[in-house]
């Protein structure tokens, strides 16, 4: 098994090796960000966001933002500056208000409201896409055509 060290040197070794094989951005989202991370955000910065939100960040997911960028390269159109993770999620961003990452995550199966009555579509597609779901949950990744990749910060994954 890895150690954390051996993950990061496997890491950095992987992105130089596609930023050297990809000079032309051809690989989907490359374009975007171009496998460079943004500036690395720091242990304050990480413990303001916890204290804030009254979380704890999964280890590996808080050294690879201390180590390698808060956000930046990565798969698709890359990874989402941490607290763009909150932000991202609502349509507006007056509604990430609503998502609280101290409350559990709802769901520990798969779910898409398929019981849920589609009767008017706009009233199906509000509570669809309403930002409570996002509660225990931070977005990471934005992978385009509006799905994205996302760590369970509390509550069951």
């Amino acid at each position: 098994m890895k150690n954390n060290s051996e993950h990061i040197e496997t890491i950095t070794k992987k992105i130089s090796k596609l930023r050297n094989l990809d000079k032309s951005f051809d690989i989907f989202g490359s374009d975007n960000h171009k496998y460079k991370f943004y500036s690395k955000i720091s242990e304050e910065e990480v413990l303001d966001f916890e204290n804030k939100h009254e979380i704890t960040l999964p280890n590996s997911y808080r050294e690879f933002i201390l180590t390698f960028g808060n956000g930046g390269c990565g798969p698709d159109y890359g990874l989402l500056k941490l607290k763009t993770g909150i932000i991202d999620i609502p349509h507006y961003p007056e509604e990430s208000e609503i998502i609280k990452l101290s409350n559990k995550f709802r769901f520990d199966t798969f779910w898409n409201l398929d019981n849920f009555p589609k009767v008017n579509y706009e009233v199906w597609e509000k509570e669809y896409e309403h930002p409570k779901w996002g509660d225990g949950m931070l977005r990471i990744c934005h992978q385009g055509c509006g799905r994205f990749l996302n760590i369970i910060i509390t509550g069951k994954e």
